[in-house]
């Protein structure tokens, strides 16, 4: 990217956050010292702490909705506020997130060699998902277009559904997908945050919705279009 590209403010972040009070500052932090964001959105979803004041306070434009809508739902609004056509999705309950780890992400994207750039934490799962192709990588620091994102069925815009089917849509539709690992970006487990019983079950019931929606776009439309496929073909005999 040419310097003079790269000095203008060309991203605008979307941060979802359900009670983040202890690690969005950090976040915002981090990305309101790189030269090249517009904006930080953070859409503060039901949390009942103190994360939209937190955010605030850090220099973020709030949104607050009043009820939890899940994840895909906020950041599908903060997607339909965002300023740029190049969007920064982060979580909010992330540690060790550098200027230098920001612009790795972002560059490809911004110079049009991918359409989508997601970090992957170092540890285990991503060498299981490596070795199991089934399962799409997932990341929540991830650097996309607004074209991407809204090619994305609205169905599949929705709480943990939305990293899986931006995954499946991106190789659909072309585009190239680059995963970069970082070891240095840490994440509050749930178990933490909300103490083991909870926190276990809320991953629990994440891990099912994204094997569902896995299953749902690559083993069902997979077959779909195979199908449609063969009926042309069939047709045109």
């Amino acid at each position: 990217m040419p310097k003079e590209v790269a000095r203008q403010k060309v991203y605008s972040v979307v941060i979802p956050a359900l009670d983040e009070e202890r690690t969005i500052r950090g976040v915002i932090r981090a990305f309101g010292s790189h030269s090249w964001c517009n904006e930080i959105i953070v859409v503060s979803d039901g949390s009942k702490d103190k994360t939209a004041e937190t955010a605030r306070s850090a220099g973020a434009k709030v949104i607050e909705l009043p009820v939890n809508v899940g994840k895909g739902e906020a950041m599908e609004i903060g997607v339909r506020e965002a300023a740029q056509e190049v969007i920064f999705f982060s979580d909010a309950d992330i540690e060790g997130l550098t200027s230098s780890i920001i612009s790795e992400l972002a560059q490809p994207v911004l110079d049009g060699s991918c359409v989508m750039s997601t970090a992957i934490r170092g540890r285990p799962i991503y060498w299981m998902n490596r070795l199991l192709h089934f399962f799409p990588l997932l990341g929540g620091e991830r650097v996309i277009t607004k074209e991407l994102w809204y090619s994305v069925p609205k169905e599949y815009r929705t709480r943990f559904k939305i990293e899986t089917a931006l995954n499946y849509y991106s190789k659909r539709l072309g585009g190239k997908h680059r995963y970069t690992v970082f070891r240095e970006i840490r994440q509050i487990t749930k178990e933490v945050k909300y103490g083991f019983p909870r926190g276990f079950w809320m991953r629990m019931k994440m891990f099912a919705e994204v094997f569902n929606v896995s299953v749902r776009l690559y083993i069902v439309e997979w077959i779909i279009n195979k199908i449609s496929i063969l009926h042309e073909t069939l047709q045109g005999l």
